[in-house]
This record gives structure tokens, sequence and C-alpha cells, in this order.
């Protein structure tokens, strides 16, 4: 393993530091295409992470399964780096090669914080099928995932009855915040 991505993946910020400072690449990939960005996320090392995005590391750059930094936060239910991620520019419409967004693997491992946070940030997300045909939420395993993505999916069914009534003017001139409000009214 290339010494910056063996630094990522134990956490070692200084000399992550050094070989950046030194002119390496942030977004060099090993044999198997992973890249420091994701040793760090694999190994939870936030202080690398908010280095290497600090250094331009790209938070969509793909390993050889596809997967990116951020695939890799949402198997890990890590809040913290899928944050940061996102903040970067990490999208949530990124898919690996068996065609799953990383909302699907937050939902598949049952990681209901990372799924609170990309449902926030997207969550028409929770429809995107994957390789198999299915949607994330088919993926529900775990009673307390499966209460948050049926609030999402009755906020969606409410907003679509209440859209429907709308009948073009007020409603839909709300912003979406204020109108989210005035659909969990009713």
């Amino acid at each position: 393993m290339p010494p910056i991505l063996k630094a990522a993946q134990k956490g070692q910020a200084s000399v992550v530091e050094c070989f950046l400072k030194a002119g390496t690449d942030p977004n060099f990939k090993g044999k198997k295409w992973d890249c420091a960005l994701y040793q760090a996320t694999q190994h939870s090392h936030s202080e690398v992470v908010k280095l290497l995005l600090s250094y331009q590391a790209n938070p969509n750059t793909t390993n050889s399964g596809g997967n990116t930094a951020l695939h890799q936060a949402a198997v890990l239910g890590n809040l913290l780096i899928a944050e940061l991620l996102i903040e970067a520019g990490a999208s949530l419409r990124m898919r690996n090669e068996r065609r799953q967004y990383p909302m699907h693997l937050s939902v598949k491992e049952s990681q209901t914080q990372t799924l609170k946070l990309f449902l926030k940030k997207d969550f028409e997300a929770l429809w995107l099928k994957d390789l198999n045909g299915k949607q994330a939420w088919e993926y529900s395993k775990d009673p307390l995932t499966k209460e948050v993505i049926s609030k999402v999916v009755n906020w969606q069914e409410r907003k679509a009855l209440v859209w429907g009534r709308a009948k073009g003017k007020l409603l839909k001139q709300l912003p979406e915040s204020i109108f989210r409000l005035a659909v969990e009214f009713l």
C-alpha cells in the first residue's frame, strides 16, 4: 500500500499532511483504486478526512467497486464524516457497481443517523433503484429504520395530497420549509 494511503488508514494526520505539502495528489489511488479519503473514512479518521478535503480531495472519487467515501460512511453510520463529505460536495446520487446509492447502504446497514442526514439532504434518493430494481426503503429490516422511512413516506403522501388540492396558487408559491410545516399540521 502506498505510504499516503497507509498513513490515512492509520489516522496519521501529520504524516498525511507532510505528503500533501510535498505535492502528493490528495486523489492518488492505490492498486485497488482506494484513495486516502476512502481509507480515512473506512477507519473513521475524521481529522484526516478534514485535512484531505482542505487539500481539495475529491469527495466523489470512486474505488474499484464504484464506492465513494460517502458510501463507506453510510455503511459505518459515521455521521460526522458523512456531514464533512456532503459539505465538501459529495453526491448522494453516486452509484457503486451494484447501482447502490449511499442511502441504500445506510438503510441496509440500519444506520439511522446517516439515513436521517441523507433524507434531510435529498429525500427523493430514497426512491432511486439499485441493480436489483429495489429502492432503498425496501432494504429496511431494523424497526427504527422502518420508523424513520415510514415518516418520510407519510410526509410524501401528505405533501402529494396537499399539493394536489393546492389549485396551483397559494400553497405552491410557499417556500419548501413553510410548505413542510403546513403539511405536518394537516
